[in-house]
């Protein structure tokens, strides 16, 4: 995981970086977006040919599965879950 100061809240690059920007957020948040970044990169070779939207759904979907219940707030990028 890369922390900057200097870059968009956050993105990741395949095969294994996460890039995080620590001047934007509270812990909590950066919290929840090492892992919801993480998890493109887990997922990586199953979302290669879904479009954006289906890549935001699987991710949000596996997101509130496996940590909904530590994050309550967490927001899905995408309305239909």
């Amino acid at each position: 995981c890369v922390l900057t100061f200097y870059s968009p809240y956050r993105y990741h690059e395949t095969p294994n970086a996460i890039y995080l920007n620590i001047s934007k957020g509270s812990h909590e948040f950066m919290l929840e977006t090492i892992l919801h970044e993480l998890l493109y990169l887990v997922f990586e070779k199953e979302l290669i040919d879904k479009s954006a939207l289906e890549r935001k759904d699987k991710i949000d979907k596996v997101f509130i599965e496996l940590w909904g219940d530590i994050f309550p707030d967490y927001h899905a990028q995408v309305a239909n879950n």
